[in-house]
């Protein structure tokens, strides 16, 4: 689904991880469930509607994969 989906294969780069999904718009809610223990504090930074949406850590060595759903 466009809406939903989880990260276990996408790597983190300079504290953040960008996931593209054409779901995304400026009103998206973005819900996020850790699959692993993360090794900083994490926020949604952006969202690029029509295109992904990124979060970003205060980890520089950050490796959380998570769960997310997109509400619109």
């Amino acid at each position: 689904s466009e809406h939903a989906g989880q990260t276990r294969d996408i790597p983190w780069e300079d504290s953040a991880l960008t996931v593209q999904t054409s779901a995304a718009s400026e009103r998206s809610q973005v819900i996020i469930t850790p699959l692993s223990e993360p090794r900083g504090r994490w926020w949604v930074e952006s969202v690029e509607p029509g295109e992904s949406f990124t979060v970003r850590s205060s980890a520089p060595d950050e490796d959380m994969a998570f769960n997310w759903l997109l509400i619109n």
